[in-house]
């Protein structure tokens, strides 16, 4: 007769036998849905946090660094777990608990950010200690899921001549799951589902081994439980239909609120009875990237200085070529439809966005006036490097984070927009800068003046400690802002024109206090983050208009 230790002994080495058959293909089929559900959420989690910290290198940098840092927590825990009780429930039940919380965070958190994040700026103790903790938060179901593959390979290991073949197999698989859970929801179901809908089907994949484990009979649950759960892992696409985002703040509507996959669209409304005002918010919401006030179009602000630079060179040619590399919903083109076209007979406007959802909604949404505009979807410098056109006004108004993509601000990009000007053309770049001297301001202007030695810079009315700044170069320079009577500008504009005239002055190489950023090395992300502090988000409530 066996003692009660030869039992325990026996159940031990049965459990511990290499799997065979089903039981073989559903363990290493949740090793692929390890791989598949990590990186998914990484994606994902780039995508839920931009609304709220940002899109920038640091915030990326950090998503991508807790992730491995759960992988390295994870892949031990997993490990220790399996030589102590090896068996089938291990890996599936971390799997299934994984994608579950994955799933409940990812939906659940964009609700808690909302509150937590009121009257947070873009950098500081307070933003980093948000962001911590939600990377801390879904850094749980990550070390869950990283302790999948080595249960897995405890129970597929068959001897030790061919552990390499195993271990290799199962790397292989992970590896394949890693490829499938980037290019899913990059490619597919972020931009068709939305970022709810993706984390809810992260967590399908990763429940969905669990649930063919208790369907096999590998997994003790009785029958009923057993069609509950797969009830459940059939149900849980379905879920985001039962939630609802909060009601947008009093007098405000929200229009349009979806993710396109390159980033996330919003447009909010407030009329009053003498205007009817959209805005256009990208990614985390901190800046208003165009801006729509009817029926005058006149913004009183930024768009309205941009729009007014078509004035200012002097073609030979009796037509006036403008670029805009960063259209977004508009606002400029609109307003040199309206109010500069009168003054320029030959106005022609291309418009460049990378984004072609946002061009849908500014045809929709925005009253986007294409009488005299062309769009291109693309990204600014990728087409400019293509093109061989040239024009007498390139605007540079290209911004993601509040901060100008990097690439878009060094040297060598300044120097190939110089190389598309005509012969009396003008550059201007659009910057959103602390209204004190900064190490933002001057690289900006030590890169500038690398790319244009003759150049002017326009100093906006500083609010809350920043101010917008318009740096112009090219052939066309010194602007000549008598050649134009001010009486022959539309009056809505007059008071810009003005201000424009009146604050811009000339950059000389002293200006130029830092080194010039490259495509090697250009910090204008980190120097964002670093300066923006006190900002807070906008509120339409408060915009002119």
């Amino acid at each position: 007769m066996k003692g009660r230790g030869q039992t325990s002994r026996a159940a031990s080495d049965a459990q511990a036998a290499p799997l065979r058959g089903a039981a073989r293909g559903v363990v290493l089929l949740a090793a692929f849905a390890s791989g598949f559900a990590v990186t998914g959420i990484e994606i994902a989690l780039g995508r839920l946090l931009a609304p709220h910290f940002g899109a920038s290198l640091t915030v990326w940098a950090s998503i991508i660094a807790a992730v491995i840092a759960a992988l390295a927590l994870g892949y031990p825990l997993g490990g220790a777990l399996a030589d102590r009780r090896p068996g089938f429930a291990l890996p599936l039940g971390a799997l299934l608990l994984g994608g579950v919380l994955g799933a409940s965070f990812g939906v659940l958190t964009p609700f808690v950010l909302r509150g937590a994040l009121a009257g947070v700026g873009l950098a500081g103790a307070a933003y980093w200690l948000r962001l911590v903790g939600v990377l801390l938060l879904f850094a749980v179901p990550c070390v869950m899921l990283a302790s999948v593959p080595p249960a897995v390979l405890r129970l597929t290991l068959r001897e030790r001549s061919t552990a390499g073949r195993d271990a290799g197999l199962l790397y292989a698989l992970g590896s394949a799951g890693s490829v499938l859970g980037v290019l899913l929801p990059a490619l597919w179901w972020i931009p068709l589902l939305g970022v709810h809908d993706t984390f809810l089907l992260l967590g399908a994949v990763a429940a969905a081994p669990a649930c063919l484990g208790a369907l096999i009979g590998r997994v003790a649950w009785r029958g009923p439980l057993r069609l509950a759960a797969c009830a459940a892992l059939l149900a849980l696409p379905l879920l985001p239909a039962l939630l609802h985002a909060p009601a947008p703040a009093s007098g405000s509507e929200i229009l349009y609120d979806r993710d396109s996959g390159l980033q996330r669209i919003r447009v909010i409304a407030r009329d009053t009875p003498r205007h009817r005002r959209r805005w256009l918010q990208l990614d985390e919401g901190w800046s208003n990237h165009s801006v729509l006030i009817e029926p005058e179009l006149v913004t009183h602000d930024v768009w309205d200085w941009l729009a007014l630079s078509a004035l200012l060179p002097r073609p030979d040619d009796g037509r006036t070529d403008v670029l805009i590399v960063g259209l977004a919903g508009g606002t400029v083109s609109n307003l040199m439809t309206r109010w500069i076209a009168p003054q320029l007979p030959g106005l022609a406007i291309t418009g460049i966005e990378i984004d072609p959802r946002v061009i849908e909604v500014a045809d929709q949404l925005l009253a986007l006036d294409r009488r005299l505009l062309r769009t291109v979807a693309a990204d600014g410098r990728v087409w400019l490097r293509q093109s061989a056109q040239r024009f007498d006004l390139i605007l540079l108004d290209a911004y993601r984070q509040p901060s100008i993509p990097a690439h878009l601000a060094t040297r060598e990009f300044f120097t190939e927009v110089r190389s598309h000007l005509t012969p009396g053309g003008i550059a201007v770049l659009n910057a959103f800068a602390p209204a004190t001297p900064s190490a933002l301001l001057d690289g900006l202007t030590s890169t500038w003046l690398a790319a244009f030695p003759s150049a002017q810079r326009f100093a906006g009315p500083p609010a809350d400690g920043f101010a917008s700044y318009l740096f112009f170069g090219g052939p066309g320079l010194p602007l000549d802002f008598a050649r134009v009577a001010p009486t022959s500008i539309a009056a809505p504009l007059r008071p810009g024109w003005q201000l424009l005239r009146r604050n811009t002055r000339r950059l000389d190489r002293r200006d130029a206090t830092s080194l010039a950023w490259s495509d090697d090395r250009a910090p204008v992300e980190l120097l964002t983050d670093r300066f923006f502090r006190p900002l807070r988000p906008p509120n339409p409530d408060r915009e002119r208009g």
